[in-house]
C-alpha cells in the first residue's frame, strides 16, 4: 500500500497513523497524525505533536509499521551527523564529471584532488592549479647551533589537516572537511579554464551501480550520493544538478543505508551504497524546478536471478506529469522502465526508451 493509499484510508476510517516527516522543523523526526484531506502532492493532518492542523508534502512522508524500519532521526532528533563523505576518494570521484566539464584534467587519490588545466596540445600541466589535500601531519625544521644546520623536527599533529591550495590564491586549512570542500569546489569554478554547464549524464552512479551487480558483493564506501542529510534540510543540497532531487526518504530506493566503519581507526556512522535499486508503488517525485513530477503506479525491486547467473534489473511502471503548471496533474504520460533507467531519469531527465 502506497502513501496516498494509507492516507485516504485513514481519513476513512478516522485513524491515528505514524510517519516520519523528512520536512519541517525536525526532519525525520516520527509524528503521530490523523490526516483530513488528500490535496495533490499534498495532505492536511491534525499532528498529535503540536495539536495543530498542518499541512504536509507526501513525498516526504515516511510510513512507520511494524513492516517498516523505524527512521534512523529519533523523536528529539539527536543522532551523530554522519560524515558527509567518507573520503576525499568519495568527493573527487563524485564530482570528477563535474571538474571535467569545467575544462580540468583530475587527479584523485586517497589524500588528495588536483585539478590541472591542459597545455595548447592538450596535454596536462604537471604542476595543479588547484587541489586539496588532507595533510594529518606537519613538519617543522629548527637550527641545530651544535652543527650550525637546519634539522627536520618530530612531525607535529595538525589541528586542520585539509588544506586548499590554488593559484593566485592563499592557502588555507580547515579542520572540516566539508567547509574545506565546499571551498576547494569554489576555487575550482572560479579558476576553471572553461564556463560550460555541467550536464549529468548518470555515467559516474551507473558505472558505481554496475560494480556493485554480482552476488554476495560487499557494500561500497562509495555512494552514488555525496552526501545523505535529513537533519536540516528535506533534500540533499548536493543533489542540486539531479533534474529530480530525491528526498531523504529515498535512501532505501537507492540502496544507501548508514553502517558503523573504521576511518582512521575511529569508529564512525558512514553511508554505505548497495547496488540494488528498490523504487516502488506510489512514490512520487518532483523535479528540481517543480515542474513536472513521476508517480510510480507499479514497480518491481531489482535482485540477482542465480538461474540466470545475472542481475534482474526490475522495473517500474509510472505516470509521467511534463506540465503541471498548466497542466496540473491532468493527462500523463505512462511509461515502463528498468529500475536503471528510472533512476537515470531522475538524474538527466530524460528518457532512455533503448533496449537493455
Amino acid at each position: 500500500m502506497d502513501v496516498i493509499e494509507r492516507l485516504s484510508e485513514a481519513i476513512d476510517t478516522g485513524e491515528v497513523i505514524d510517519i516520519a516527516y523528512r520536512g519541517g522543523s525536525q526532519p525525520g523526526a516520527s509524528r503521530k497524525i490523523s490526516p483530513i484531506q488528500v490535496d495533490g502532492d499534498t495532505v492536511k493532518a491534525r499532528c498529535f505533536s503540536s495539536g495543530r492542523v498542518k499541512t504536509y508534502m507526501v513525498e516526504l512522508i515516511e510510513l512507520i509499521d511494524e513492516n517498516t524500519d523505524r527512521p534512523l532521526f529519533t523523536e528529539d532528533n539527536k543522532v551523530s551527523e554522519p560524515i558527509p563523505y567518507p573520503s576525499l576518494l568519495q568527493a573527487g570521484s563524485y564530482n570528477r564529471p563535474r571538474f571535467e566539464s569545467m575544462g580540468w584534467v583530475v587527479s584523485v587519490t586517497d589524500e588528495s584532488v588536483q585539478l590541472f588545466k591542459k597545455w595548447k596540445n592538450g596535454n596536462s600541466q604537471k604542476t595543479p592549479s588547484c587541489e586539496i589535500n588532507y595533510e594529518e601531519y606537519s613538519t617543522e625544521h629548527a637550527y641545530d647551533i651544535k652543527t650550525g644546520e637546519m634539522v627536520e623536527c618530530d612531525p607535529i599533529k595538525r589541528e586542520r589537516p585539509w588544506v586548499v591550495r590554488a593559484r593566485k590564491k592563499k592557502t588555507v586549512s580547515f579542520s572540516n572537511f566539508p567547509r574545506a570542500f565546499e571551498r576547494f569546489f569554489s576555487y575550482a569554478e572560479e579558476l576553471a579554464p572553461e564556463k560550460n554547464d555541467y550536464i549529468p549524464d548518470a555515467c559516474y552512479e551507473m558505472d558505481l551501480l554496475s560494480s556493485l551487480w554480482r552476488p554476495r558483493a560487499k557494500r561500497s564506501a562509495l555512494t552514488i550520493v555525496p552526501a545523505v542529510k535529513g537533519k536540516q534540510e528535506p533534500r540533499s543540497v548536493f543533489l542540486e544538478h539531479w533534474a529530480f532531487p530525491l528526498a531523504y526518504a529515498y535512501r532505501d530506493a537507492i540502496d544507501i543505508k548508514l553502517e558503523e566503519r573504521t576511518v582512521n581507526k575511529k569508529k564512525v556512522a558512514m553511508w554505505t551504497q548497495g547496488g540494488l535499486l528498490k523504487f516502488k508503488d506510489g512514490d512520487f517525485i518532483h523535479s528540481s524546478d517543480r515542474k513536472k513530477a513521476v508517480r510510480v503506479t507499479t514497480a518491481n525491486p531489482m535482485g540477482w536471478d542465480s538461474d540466470k547467473g545475472k542481475m534482474y534489473m526490475g522495473s517500474v511502471a509510472f505516470r509521467y506529469h511534463q506540465d503541471i503548471h498548466n497542466e496540473g496533474y491532468n493527462n500523463p504520460s505512462e511509461f515502463i522502465l528498468s529500475q536503471p533507467k528510472f533512476l537515470k531519469l531522475l538524474i538527466t531527465g530524460k528518457i532512455d526508451l533503448s533496449n537493455e
